[in-house]
C-alpha cells in the first residue's frame, strides 16, 4: 500500500495523544446552527423558487422565510452544516439564495463516523499535524485483547497508532521520539522493535 496522509487532532487534555484522521474523511463544512437555512432539491433554481413563492397567497405567507418555512415540496432539508463542495442551491433568513461551494462563508474541519449506534462528530482542534505513513508497515508492538498498538519509523521519529476494540471508539496516535518510544517500551515491558 501507498503512503497515506493523515492528521493528529489532539484535545488540550490528551497531551500528546489525539485522534488519526484520514485526511480523505475530513470534511469542510459551514456551520448553519446560528441561523435557519435550507438546502434545496438537487436541481432547482433560483428562478424556480421565485416563480413558485410569485403564485402563493401572500396572506397566508407574510414573506420568503415563512413560506420557505412550512416545506412547501422545494426544501430538501434544514442541516446542521453544509458541505463547502455542496454545489446545491440554498437559502439563508436574512441573507438571501447561495451556493455552499462559492459563498465564501467561515468553515470549519470536521470528521463524522458511525460509532455503531449514533452519528459521532468530530471537530479539527487547532493543534493539528500532518504526517504520511503506510498503514499496511506498522508493528505490532502491543495487544491485550482490548487495545492494540502499532508503531511506525517516520522521519526518524516513532508513530504510535492506538485501536480499540470497544464499539464507538476512534483510532488514535502519537508521535514519540526514539528515546521516548524507548522508555515507553521498558515502562510496559514490551518489545522495542526498531531498538539497534
Amino acid at each position: 500500500m501507498a503512503q497515506v496522509k493523515f492528521e493528529i487532532w489532539r484535545e488540550d487534555y490528551n497531551e500528546g495523544v489525539g485522534r488519526l484522521v484520514d485526511v480523505e474523511d475530513i470534511v469542510t463544512a459551514i456551520d448553519c446552527s446560528q441561523n435557519w437555512i435550507c438546502r434545496f432539491m438537487p436541481g432547482t433554481t433560483e428562478q424556480q423558487v421565485m416563480a413558485a413563492y410569485a403564485v402563493v397567497d401572500h396572506d397566508e405567507y407574510d414573506n420568503l422565510d415563512e413560506w420557505l418555512r412550512d416545506s412547501n415540496g422545494l426544501v430538501a432539508d434544514c442541516p446542521d452544516y453544509l458541505k463547502v463542495s455542496d454545489e446545491s442551491l440554498c437559502y439563508e433568513s436574512g441573507f438571501g439564495f447561495f451556493q455552499p461551494c462559492c459563498c465564501g462563508a467561515d468553515t470549519f474541519k470536521m470528521v463524522e463516523w458511525w460509532d455503531g449506534s449514533n452519528w459521532v462528530r468530530s471537530y479539527a482542534p487547532d493543534d493539528v499535524d500532518g504526517l504520511e505513513y503506510d498503514p499496511d508497515a506498522e508493528t505490532l508492538i502491543w495487544d491485550d485483547g482490548i487495545v492494540r498498538e502499532f508503531a511506525s519509523v517516520i522521519d526518524g521519529m516513532i508513530l504510535v497508532v492506538y485501536y480499540s476494540r470497544y464499539q464507538g471508539s476512534y483510532v488514535n496516535a502519537e508521535v514519540l521520539t526514539p528515546a521516548e518510544f524507548a522508555t515507553r517500551c521498558a515502562d510496559d515491558d514490551c518489545e522495542n522493535p526498531f531498538e539497534v
